[in-house]
């Protein structure tokens, strides 16, 4: 399976809506990483490498909290880091 593309662009984007919106930083940054996971699952499960962001729409808007040990079990894309009760892809 290829790499996603289009990570960095849905990031800034939901970040810059986020803030543009009033949330503070670290509101914002906590959002758009459970959001971009969000969608990163969604492209895994429909197993395509373009991100699929409208199938994920509803995900993006109310995302779940997803901790590191509970994504342990969605195979994923590379490697992870926790950051604090977030996981990054």
């Amino acid at each position: 399976m290829r790499q996603p593309v289009g990570v960095g662009d849905v990031t800034s984007g939901l970040l810059l809506v986020k803030l543009l919106q009033g949330a503070t930083l670290q509101e914002a940054l906590e959002h758009v990483t459970a959001a971009v996971y969000e969608i990163m699952v969604t492209t895994k499960a429909m197993q395509e490498y373009e991100l699929q962001v409208v199938a994920a729409q509803d995900r993006i808007a109310k995302p779940e909290h997803i901790s590191a040990q509970q994504s342990s079990e969605i195979s994923h894309f590379g490697p992870q880091r926790p950051v604090g009760r977030w996981l990054l892809l």
